[in-house]
C-alpha cells in the first residue's frame, strides 16, 4: 500500500521492531533518521541505542539528525524510505520553546512531510495513558507529543498500534476522530470490523 506509515506504542511495546520489519519489506532503500540526543553519561540509554544499532540491516544508512529532522527530510532522495525514530525524541528538543515557536516548528515539519515524494515511516511514543505528570515540563511533553502524533498520523495511510509485542492495524479497525477543531469526523460505521485475528500481528513472529 502506498503512502506514509505510522507506528505508535508504549515503552518497550515492540513498536520499533515492528517499524523496522515494515521498512525492510517495502523494497526501497532505507534511511534511518534517529531524532534523540546522544546521552553519553547514561549507560542505560547507550545500551538501548546499541541494541537498536545491532538489529538494523547493514545496508541501511543511519543519520543521527536530532532536532534537524526537517532538513534531513528535505535533503533525502525521493525513492528512499525514511524511518523516523522517534517523534518523542524530536519533540524533546523543543520543550524549552514557547508555544508560538513550537507551533512554527511543527508546521515546518508537517510541510516537509507533505512535500516529500518518497515514503515516511514514523515511530511514535504513546503518552497520556497513565497519571498526569507531576512536573510542568512533563505535562508539556505529554501535551505536545500527543498533538504532534495526531498531526503526523493524519498524513499517513497506514497506522499500526503496538502493545505488548502485538501490532494492530488501526486503519482497518478504527474510525478517525476530527483532526482539526471545527472539522466534523465521519459518523461511526455500523459495519462490524474485520476479525482481529486478521489484523493483529506478532512483532516477534
Amino acid at each position: 500500500m502506498g503512502g506514509h506509515l505510522f507506528v505508535s506504542g508504549g515503552v518497550r511495546s515492540g513498536k520499533s521492531d515492528w517499524a523496522e520489519r515494515l521498512a525492510a519489506n517495502q523494497g526501497s532503500p532505507v534511511i534511518y533518521l534517529a531524532t534523540a540526543s546522544l546521552q553519553a553519561d547514561d549507560p542505560v540509554w547507550l545500551e538501548r541505542i546499541e541494541r537498536h544499532r545491532a538489529r538494523r540491516p547493514a545496508s541501511w544508512r543511519v543519520i543521527e539528525c536530532g532536532a534537524a529532522l526537517v532538513a534531513a527530510i528535505e535533503q533525502a532522495a525521493a525513492q528512499q524510505l525514511l524511518l523516523i525514530d522517534s517523534t518523542g525524541g524530536w519533540c524533546r528538543h523543543f520543550l524549552d520553546q514557547e508555544p508560538p515557536r513550537w507551533a512554527e516548528v511543527t508546521r515546518n515539519l508537517e510541510r516537509s512531510c507533505l512535500g516529500y515524494r518518497g515514503r515516511l515511516l514514523f515511530v511514535a511514543e504513546e503518552v497520556g495513558q497513565a497519571v498526569i505528570p507531576a512536573t510542568a515540563i512533563g505535562a508539556r511533553f505529554q501535551d505536545r507529543l500527543g498533538g504532534l502524533n495526531r498531526r503526523l498520523a493524519a498524513l499517513c495511510s497506514a497506522h499500526w498500534w503496538v502493545q505488548a509485542g502485538t501490532a494492530v492495524d488501526l486503519a482497518q479497525l478504527g474510525q478517525p476522530v476530527a483532526a482539526r477543531p471545527g472539522v466534523a469526523s465521519a459518523p461511526p460505521s455500523c459495519v462490524p470490523p474485520p476479525s482481529p485475528h486478521a489484523c493483529g500481528r506478532s512483532v516477534r513472529a
